[in-house]
């Protein structure tokens, strides 16, 4: 099965969301990478809106100090 090079939507939101909420924060790709217990590469292709597991986006809310709403805001 060959997967599609389309990104959800949502998934770009999501992606968006975090990267804005990180620069609002000021708080370092290194510092999510970390926490995640990842490298920041690996942070860098989460923000154009590539998948993140459930653990990983409840740990970057978390970081973030955002409630799940705020990286759905203006959807729907």
């Amino acid at each position: 099965m060959m997967m599609s090079s389309v990104r959800n939507p949502i998934d770009v939101r999501i992606a968006q969301r975090m990267q804005l909420g990180r620069a609002m924060a000021g708080i370092e790709v290194n510092a999510i990478a970390q926490a995640l217990h990842t490298t920041p590469e690996q942070i860098r292709a989460y923000e154009p809106g590539e998948r993140v597991g459930a653990t990983g986006l409840f740990t970057i809310f978390r970081i973030l100090s955002k409630p799940v709403g705020y990286f759905f805001e203006g959807r729907g």
